[in-house]
């Protein structure tokens, strides 16, 4: 195997990597978001002060 063969290889690996660990982290974003959201949804309810306390803590830390 060349150099030039096993330094395209790499790279394609690494490229292969990044592509990944950017489609992770929309997903990621994503189901943060629907979190957020439901959780919000269950504040407006009429639900237990101390609920919505513990939700209010939840989202913060997100």
């Amino acid at each position: 195997m060349k150099t030039i063969d096993y330094l395209e290889k790499q790279y394609n690996h690494a490229f292969e990597m990044l592509k990944f660990g950017e489609s992770k982290n929309i997903a990621l974003i994503a189901f943060n978001g629907a979190i957020i959201v439901g959780i919000s949804k269950l504040l407006t309810d009429n639900i237990d002060f101390y609920l919505k306390l513990f939700f209010i803590y939840v989202i913060l830390m997100m």
